[in-house]
């Protein structure tokens, strides 16, 4: 593994040319970023554990975590104490993930077009521009290559293996941290994504080593690449998951639900999310090429013969229309329809509790019961009964009953 000062070197500045370091404000231990990602991943391992494994027999067991975050603020390494130098890297979560989004959906329209389009004709088009290539253009600069002429060039085909990648750490979840001094660079979407993008500048020939998109590439290109950084290989992460599935004693009960689309009341959302997380990967552990290059597949380019049932099992779990606003459940296969409205139902009302909360707590004035975004027809009254309805099941009070303290 790559020693601090060589990882440091090679993370760059961001492109407005900012220096490498900037202050954070307010004193403490709870004012660096390496705290921050203790904190959001020492609280998700424990939900994760009161829903499928309260004796921490395979999720990472945290004895060692709040010590090991004081020893690094007391050591003053950097990333872990106040006023530390934060590092950027090249490119944010964001451009990765609509960069990922966009090239993948060109690659589809590609394959449904009698004669694809060249990448300049696709610029031309309007769908080469903004944030949506700010993660490619970096990936061409800190790998030094040049624009491609075509979408299914092997360097798009590598780009979309980065993404990938960046997007999927391995430690703190599903495997236990081992440099704790590292954690930083071992999550950090952006980081990793910059960290990968210069590994291909030291391994050229991985430019043009997508020539199939089969799994064989993406588990030999993710070796390459993953040891010259210093990161577990994807399919490590994959099978740890998988392993959940027999050692995980709550585990079967829950997936149980995601068949059928009816979960228990006790933190639903996290039960939602985490079958739908197992599911995928463990799809993905059997097909991880159809999930990094789902364009190319989707289009017929590639031949896979289950890949329309792979998509049809992961789509998003709810959807928008185009024809007006709002969230709307969607059909799946082999799932009820009336299973589906209620966890629908059940989903949503949770984040109007969230979000009343959050403003109980956060938020000065009387209470905001906008939740515009969810209906294709809103209705103020009746989001605020809603509102009332939801929060007093909870809290067993009505938001009305409140009192706005001066």
């Amino acid at each position: 593994m790559p020693s601090d000062e060589e990882s440091s070197k090679r993370i760059v500045t961001a492109r407005d040319d900012r220096p490498l370091a900037y202050w954070l404000s307010g004193p403490g231990l709870d004012s660096s970023v390496g705290h921050g990602y203790f904190v959001v991943y020492g609280q998700l391992v424990g939900m994760l554990a009161d829903t499928i494994d309260p004796d921490f027999s395979i999720l990472p067991k945290m004895e060692l975590w709040d010590s090991q975050t004081l020893r690094l603020n007391q050591e003053r390494v950097e990333g872990y104490y106040w006023r530390s130098p934060i590092r950027l890297p090249a490119v944010g979560m964001r451009a990765i993930y609509e960069g990922q989004a966009r090239f993948i959906q060109l690659q589809f329209l590609d394959g449904a077009h009698a004669k694809p389009l060249s990448c300049a004709e696709w610029r031309e088009e309007g769908y080469l521009s903004g944030i949506y290539v700010e993660a490619f253009d970096s990936f061409l600069a800190l790998s030094a290559s040049e624009w491609p002429e075509r979408l299914d060039d092997s360097l798009v085909a590598l780009f979309l293996l980065i993404c990938d990648l960046a997007i999927n750490p391995t430690r703190g979840i599903p495997l236990d941290i081992e440099n704790f001094a590292d954690f930083i660079r071992d999550v950090d979407v952006g980081v990793r994504f910059t960290l990968l993008c210069q590994a291909v500048a030291e391994l050229p020939h991985l430019k043009q080593a997508i020539v199939d998109y089969s799994k064989s590439e993406y588990i030999s290109v993710s070796q390459e690449l993953t040891a010259l950084v210093g990161y577990d290989h994807p399919i490590k992460g994959l099978q740890a998951v998988h392993e959940w599935l027999d050692k995980a004693p709550g585990l079967p009960k829950l997936m149980d639900e995601h068949k059928v689309f009816g979960y228990g009341l006790t933190n639903l959302p996290l039960r939602v999310f985490l079958s739908h997380f197992v599911a995928l990967y463990r799809d993905k552990l059997d097909h991880p090429e159809f999930f990094c290059w789902a364009g190319i597949y989707m289009s017929g380019q590639r031949a896979m013969v289950d890949s329309q049932e792979l998509w049809l099992r992961h789509l998003s779990l709810f959807g928008d229309r185009g024809d007006r606003g709002g969230v709307f459940p969607r059909q799946w296969p082999n799932r009820s329809e009336e299973a589906v409205k209620k966890t629908f139902n059940q989903f949503y009302g949770n984040m109007a509790l969230y979000d009343l909360t959050r403003q109980w707590i956060l938020i000065d004035g009387p209470f905001v019961s906008d939740f515009s975004w969810l209906y294709g027809h809103f209705d103020q009254a009746r989001a605020e009964a809603w509102g009332n309805e939801v929060f007093k099941k909870v809290y067993g009070i009505t938001l009305d009953k409140f009192e706005i303290v001066q």
